[in-house]
């Protein structure tokens, strides 16, 4: 399939990375947006390619380092990913079943507990322990939710949005944001039959730039009833870096 996966990150993520890129099925190529200092690790798989966000600020903005990295996809469909994301192996066979022009096609995503992230840093198969349910004195996951990311957009319909708001910081907002635009814009929802695995990150996600959600700025914007389904007045992703 047409198809390319596009990450966003800070240093802090690597290690949730390099076990996400396994789960991305073959033949797929992997784009990650690197925002702030640091290296990336050394041995990535050739399909691999790791860009700069150019633009620092004091906060985290989740949607500006995922337009960077959408700006370099060339494939006509892009899956819009976190680090953190862990793909079961019947992911790309229904992507391409459900998938289709002018819809967004999301997922579930089962939240894991952190001893099953522990299991599969070191190399255990999440779908091995998926079963064994936390609720149920289990200790695999414990929640599957319908979530906004991971998603597959057309790049076109990207394109025609302007991709994410630029002048959201922090994360949560930019996907609410991207949502309201791109159903003004006509594009339909669909949730397909699939359960993606989201590894636990509570001792990075606790770090101070990404404490910030939804800050009285994107408050704002996303108020903004009267905002034009196109963002960024077309110039995004490092458009002019």
């Amino acid at each position: 399939m047409n198809i390319t996966a596009c990450f966003n990150l800070t240093q802090e993520y690597w290690p949730y990375l390099m076990q996400a890129i396994a789960y991305v099925p073959k033949g797929i190529p992997v784009i990650v947006a690197q925002y702030g200092p640091g290296a990336p690790p050394k041995g990535l798989a050739p399909r691999v390619q790791v860009v700069r966000a150019q633009q620092f600020s004091q906060n985290y903005r989740r949607g500006y380092v995922l337009n960077v990295a959408v700006r370099r996809a060339e494939t006509d469909y892009v899956l819009l990913c976190d680090a953190a994301f862990l793909f079961p192996r019947n992911f790309l066979d229904t992507v391409s079943y459900y998938v289709r022009p002018s819809q967004v096609l999301r997922f579930y995503v089962a939240r894991l507990t952190k001893p099953a992230t522990d299991k599969v840093l070191c190399g255990a198969n999440w779908e091995a322990l998926y079963s064994d349910y936390s609720g149920k004195n289990g200790t695999t996951h414990d929640l599957i939710y319908g979530a906004n990311n991971p998603c597959v957009y057309t790049r076109s319909d990207l394109v025609n949005l302007g991709g994410y708001d630029e002048r959201i910081s922090g994360w949560g907002g930019e996907d609410d944001d991207l949502n309201w635009r791109g159903r003004k814009l006509g594009l339909i929802d669909f949730r397909a039959p699939v359960v993606v695995g989201c590894m636990n990150d509570n001792n990075v996600s606790r770090l101070p730039q990404y404490t910030q959600r939804k800050s009285p700025d994107t408050i704002k914007i996303l108020q903004d009833k009267t905002r034009p389904p196109r963002a960024n007045n077309g110039v995004w992703g490092d458009a002019q870096a």
